[in-house]
């Protein structure tokens, strides 16, 4: 008898995202293998990416990816959509290209992606500065770089990210003792207000105390 697994499970050979832990948010085809050792065939979903897994005991476990191709990164871009032939006489696989489907180039871009990268590096250039002082980044810039912050933060012109990391830098700053010192109106470096708030009630204005409940005699 043939025994064949169909698993709709996060399974890849490799880490599908930077901090993606094995066995937590994905199985390993020899983690699968190891735990589930008496299948023939295994067809993997889930991951969009593509590959192909022979056991010494000659057990496939496949994945031919995702037919739809949304992104153009590099599981979506390196592959071209497919499906998978398998000889159950011969235990062999074939991987079978749509015609249909038109080559990556085509169909996706990768500019976002550039982009993406083209700001990243130019971020880690500039926190490094913050973190190492260099140039003319000095507490007085830093100090108008918080209230900047700040501002946009209010405006809400500020994504999360970009502060988050900027913020992070100036906390790990060899002038951030020196920027605390000039933040003006009580803000510390993370440009929260530390000003003892005054209460808006006035002390001298009458309250109205409800009699709800009493009742008179």
């Amino acid at each position: 008898a043939t025994n064949v697994l169909v698993i709709h499970k996060m399974i890849a050979p490799r880490k599908p995202w930077g901090t993606a832990k094995e066995g937590k948010d994905y199985d390993s085809p020899e983690m699968l293998y190891n735990n589930d050792p008496w299948f023939d065939f295994v067809l993997c979903g889930d991951w969009h990416g593509q590959f192909y897994w022979r056991s010494k005991a000659d057990t496939h476990i496949v994945n031919p990816g995702a037919l739809a191709r949304k992104t153009g990164g590099k599981e979506d871009y390196d592959r071209h959509p497919s499906i998978v032939l398998w000889d159950t006489k011969d235990n062999d696989i074939e991987e079978i290209p749509l015609e249909s489907a038109l080559p990556s180039e085509e169909v996706l871009t990768r500019e976002h992606i550039k982009s993406a990268v083209k700001h990243t590096k130019k971020m880690k250039e500039f926190t490094s500065r913050i973190k190492t002082g260099g140039g003319s980044l000095g507490p007085g810039y830093m100090k108008k770089l918080v209230e900047t912050l700040g501002r946009m933060k209010a405006e809400g012109t500020l994504a999360i990210g970009p502060e988050r990391k900027i913020l992070e830098a100036i906390d790990h700053s060899q002038f951030k003792a020196a920027i605390n010192q000039e933040l003006e109106n009580g803000q510390n470096i993370r440009g929260e207000d530390r000003t003892p708030k005054k209460s808006k009630r006035d002390p001298r204005k009458k309250r109205k105390i409800s009699s709800r409940g009493k009742s008179g005699t």
